[in-house]
């Protein structure tokens, strides 16, 4: 009897079986073994012993008989057949596309669309003629080999477990362009070469060493470095597959020569699990494991893969309070809207985060109510749902969605969110029926948005602590705190640098656009008003005051304010550009001397406040009002309906000084386009055509 001790059993043999494992490759050289005639009571290891030589030299035979017996490699000519035929449709424009689009490794349709059949298709799949025969004269030459040591089972379960592990380790390394081709299994192969006859050097002949172990060690470290120095070369997958191979090389025996038996059939049934599993796992799970990056570093990769000199320049980190994160592999791209965006290839989908500086102050609801109006401008018929309150950035937000009724449905998510003037945006748009299996992406580049709108007022306030009596840091900071909503403490700021700085114009300008965005905060803002204008600093600060007034919705005040201010300092650029935005006249005479409609003051006042304006707005009223009720009264053809209608023109525009003009104005009127000089209380542009005189010959 031969008692036998390995590492997962104590088995006792009479002498035949313990023979035929021996010769059949199943008892290591290191393994334990108690002979009673042999070796008494001691437990010796197998290979000290001069019998299990003996035995042992019949597995070179036994390995020889497998490879005689394994018939012709039929799936090697089939693994290589098929490839070549793909290779050759490929040669058809359309088969080639939808090679290239539908069966090649590619990370955002594996992830995002369940796409997993894409990591074994991209094993079989070749292009060009020299990738081609590099990779299949390697495929021919190695699963030769390989299917007569270990039999076909076993080689493909080699094969596309190196192809899997070459795609998945692509997947994650290389994401940002699609790859395919065979190499991938083929540095599987021949890792499993290597393997193979390095772990069972017992079974292969001398001739057999010519192949296995170490023989194809010097090829594979070429192929390696070869790939290396070449940069479209997906060395991603090389690796995986070389490890994938090596590893499972070792887990299977050849047919009739494994160590324990039924070990290899358990092995690729296992495999063949958990490759379902894997499979199943992406398409199911792909958009939670969807690496992502940030805008910089995708912009970087992009353009390191164009060869720009300047991706090196390109911090991978943000610069700026927004820090925006998007899947790998999608690329820069423009919404119809015009808003930057990144997108995946060959899908509609997009993704957009984006910080507006607005004219004033707003909201999150206002934020959303402009992103959905440019929508609804691209005429994409889109239905929208109530908005809801959300969260963006940490902050309070607004999100509303819709579906977009396009050729392929849509959906679309707006969130916004404000803080002062800043308002930061996110667009999300995806196929209507895949938003439920997308959203957890969504969600996740949502969380890991990052925006800080106060680090700038950090460092100003760093400024400012250095040089406490400095006028530009202060009013910088304070310009700040308005922009990011800090209302008060920004116009308090405004208050000690004009009381520090009563001549200096730009703090009075930037303290009127402050009061502007915030007059609930102001407790008396005629008194501030006046005391600016009292300040004498000129017509700059002048159509200051009067834009603060038509913000107010005090639009009458504007123009009593104007009307004074132009008589006072005609021909101003300040004024005229204030005057021209309102549709005030600015005509002057030959001598600079303003030339306009009977309200205008014949001379300057000597002081500008808001009861002088008040009063000018008066005039300006009661004047217009009785040249529309001349008009009204005044009989068909007189001409003192043309001076009148003249009068009104004049003051919107210059050049209205003739009735040719106010009749082009009234046509215009007709057809739908009302003139500035317009006044509601008039009679209907047709009546007044029809009361014009005739047109001379």
């Amino acid at each position: 009897m031969v008692h036998l001790r390995l590492p997962d059993e104590d088995v006792t043999l009479d002498w035949d079986a313990f023979e035929q494992r021996v010769a059949a490759g199943r008892v290591p050289a290191d393994a334990l073994v108690r002979i009673p005639a042999v070796t008494g009571e001691a437990w010796v290891r197998a290979d000290s012993l001069e019998l299990y030589g003996e035995l042992a030299g019949g597995r070179h035979a036994a390995f020889q008989r497998v490879q005689a017996a394994a018939g012709p490699p039929l799936l090697t000519a089939l693994l290589v057949g098929v490839q070549v035929q793909i290779w050759w449709l490929a040669r058809l424009p359309a088969v080639r596309t939808f090679a290239e689009q539908r069966l090649t490794r590619w990370t955002p349709p594996v992830l995002e669309d369940g796409e997993a059949w894409r990591l074994i298709t991209m094993g079989f799949v070749h292009t060009s003629l020299g990738h081609a025969l590099a990779n299949l004269t390697w495929l021919a030459y190695v699963a030769f080999h390989l299917e007569r040591a270990l039999g076909w089972r076993n080689l493909l379960f080699l094969y596309l477990g190196s192809v899997t592990g070459g795609s998945v380790v692509s997947l994650l390394g290389s994401p940002d362009a699609p790859s395919l081709g065979a190499s991938g299994g083929v540095f599987g192969l021949i890792a499993a070469t290597v393997v193979f006859g390095l772990s069972r050097p017992e079974l292969l002949p001398e001739r057999a060493r010519r192949v296995f172990g170490f023989a194809l060690l010097p090829y594979l470290g070429l192929m390696l470095a070869s790939g290396v120095r070449s940069p479209n070369v997906d060395n991603w997958s090389h690796l995986g597959g070389l490890v994938a191979g090596g590893v499972l090389a070792m887990l299977v025996d050849p047919e009739g020569l494994e160590r324990r038996p039924g070990r290899s059939a358990r092995v690729r049934w296992a495999g063949a699990a958990m490759l379902v599993v894997l499979l199943a796992g992406l398409a199911l799970l792909g958009p939670r494991l969807e690496p992502l990056r940030t805008e910089a570093e995708a912009r970087r990769v992009a353009l390191r893969a164009r060869g720009a000199d300047r991706a090196a320049d390109l911090d991978a980190s943000e610069a700026g309070p927004l820090t925006v994160f998007v899947p790998v592999g999608w690329s820069s791209e423009r919404l119809a809207t015009g808003e930057p965006a990144w997108s995946p290839p060959l899908s509609p989908r997009a993704w957009s985060a984006v910080v507006e500086q607005a004219d004033r102050p707003t909201t999150a609801t206002a934020a959303v109510e402009a992103a959905r109006q440019e929508i609804d401008g691209l005429g994409w018929e889109t239905r929208w749902e109530p908005p809801h309150e959300a969260t963006l950035a940490g902050r309070s937000a607004l999100e509303l969605q819709g579906t977009a009724a396009m050729p392929r449905p849509r959906r679309v998510v707006l969130r916004a969110t404000a803080r002062g003037t800043q308002v930061l945006t996110t667009r999300w748009l995806v196929e209507e029926d895949r938003a439920a299996h997308l959203e957890p992406l969504h969600a996740r580049l949502l969380s890991a948005l990052r925006w800080t709108p106060d680090a700038g007022i950090e460092a100003l306030r760093a400024r400012v602590a250095r040089a406490p009596d400095a006028e530009v840091p202060r009013r910088e900071l304070a310009e700040a705190l308005a922009a990011a909503g800090e209302g008060q403490e920004a116009l308090a700021l405004h208050a000690a640098l004009v009381a520090a700085f009563p001549r200096a114009r730009a703090e009075r300008l930037a303290q009127l656009r402050t009061v502007g965005w915030y007059p609930e905060l102001v407790p008396d803002l005629d008194a501030l008003v006046d005391a600016t204008l009292a300040a004498g600093l000129g017509p700059p600060v002048t159509a200051a005051v009067a834009d603060l007034l038509d913000g107010l919705d005090r639009r009458d005040e504007a123009a009593g304010l104007l009307d004074l201010a132009w008589v006072q300092a005609p021909g101003d650029r300040s004024l005229a550009r204030a005057r021209r935005a309102r549709h005030l006249g600015i005509d002057l005479d030959a001598a600079g001397n303003v030339r306009g409609p009977p309200w205008l003051p014949s001379r300057a006042p000597d002081a500008l406040d808001l009861d002088a304006a008040r009063a000018q707005a008066a005039r300006r009223e009661a004047a217009r009002t009785a040249l529309v009720q001349a008009i009204a009264e005044t009989p068909p053809g007189e001409p003192a309906l043309v001076a009148a209608l003249v009068t009104l023109a004049r003051e919107a525009d210059g050049t209205a000084e003739d009735l040719p003009l106010v009749r082009a104005d009234l046509e215009r009127a007709v057809e739908g386009s009302t003139p500035a000089w317009w006044d509601p209380r008039l009679p209907p542009a047709t009546e007044l055509l029809t009361r014009l005189p005739d047109p001379q010959p």
